[in-house]
């Protein structure tokens, strides 16, 4: 579980600097979501970052936009998707446009 915190603690610290960095955002919806995406992304989804297109691998839907930097912050810190100096700070801050 200590994981878990961790993976929490680093989402909500990059989701706060995406919000800063594009002047904008919904913080309170960001922070709210990562233990949540945490969990998920740690023990329950069945995803594999050196596979991605596992055909058996889970799918996470998100419908919860404003927290959108929260899952962002996840693929990069959990599933390695994209390098922490490879995240687009300022776009991700702004959310849709």
């Amino acid at each position: 579980m200590e994981k878990c915190k961790q993976l929490a603690k680093q989402i909500r610290i990059d989701s706060i600097r995406m919000t800063n960095s594009g002047r904008s955002g919904h913080v309170g919806s960001m922070l709210s979501m990562a233990e949540i995406i945490a969990v998920l992304y740690e023990k329950i989804l069945n995803v594999d970052p050196k596979n991605p297109k596992m055909e058996n691998r889970d799918r996470f839907v998100l419908s919860k936009g404003h927290c959108a930097p929260a899952l962002y912050a996840a693929l990069a810190n959990c599933l390695q998707v994209l390098a922490q100096e490879e995240i687009p700070w300022v776009v991700l801050g702004r959310g849709t446009n």
